[in-house]
């Protein structure tokens, strides 16, 4: 997983993709195994979904402030 940049995109695409199925079975397992009345499998998917969202949104938020950085050190 370390190369997978080295990759063609078709195969980074479902590497990432299995890494992301991986992550939300494992996600699941730990709410499940937290809290057995939480069979919900939606209910589970909306949260993890939610944080992969947020975790998205702040990078994008960093790299938007990175660039203004980097436009503002041309300017100059």
């Amino acid at each position: 997983m370390s190369n997978i940049i080295t990759l063609p995109i078709g195969p980074r695409i479902d590497a990432i993709s299995e890494r992301l199925q991986d992550e939300l079975e494992a996600h699941a397992n730990e709410c499940r195994s937290h809290n057995p009345k939480l069979t919900d499998d939606r209910i589970i998917f909306e949260g993890w979904a939610i944080q992969k969202i947020a975790g998205l949104h702040f990078l994008v938020l960093e790299l938007v402030q990175r660039v203004g950085e980097l436009e503002a050190r041309k300017k100059r």
